[in-house]
């Protein structure tokens, strides 16, 4: 009951940012899939395997699901105009170390079935501890972010640019 009361709160934050920040749809996208990113990264660094803490993994995938989603709607309805295409190129590259860091934890947790945690994943510490669950789920959830949102962002930097209203 309480995991279903936190998605849901989550989810209701992804809209109201939306609703704060109107219906400018390029901007709503930005800022729902950097806190969607930030969410999803966070979760890595601060899972531990020394306190065999991985819980934190599980649930930024699940937190960082909802901003995501918000921007991949935000991002089908926007307008492209050319002065918002930079932050468009900023997101795919953000986008790209994402893809990056879920493929390591694909590596590690995934197929290895070693402990998720950050500092494993860079070979800081060496662990002993394994990935159970949906810890084992983490990295291809965050890759399938990552790639639905870049194919959604090049989808829109293909689009035509349209004059801005005056």
């Amino acid at each position: 009951m309480r995991f279903l009361i936190i998605a849901l709160a989550a989810i209701a934050l992804a809209f109201a940012v939306s609703l704060v920040l109107g219906r400018r749809g390029i901007y709503v996208a930005t800022v729902a899939l950097l806190i969607g990113a930030g969410i999803a990264l966070l979760s890595v660094f601060i899972t531990s395997c020394s306190q065999c803490w991985t819980s934190a993994l599980p649930v930024g995938a699940f937190f960082s699901a909802p901003f995501y989603i918000v921007g991949w709607i935000a991002l089908a309805q926007a307008e492209m105009v050319e002065s918002r295409r930079s932050l468009l190129y900023g997101l795919c590259g953000i986008m790209v170390v994402q893809v990056l860091w879920a493929s390591r934890v694909i590596l590690f947790a995934t197929v290895d079935g070693r402990c998720p945690c950050g500092a494993g994943l860079f070979g800081l510490i060496n662990t002993e501890l394994s990935a159970v669950g949906f810890d084992r789920w983490a990295g291809p959830w965050f890759l399938a972010e990552a790639i639905v949102t870049l194919a959604i962002l090049i989808a829109t930097l293909r689009r035509r640019t349209e004059l801005p209203a005056a």
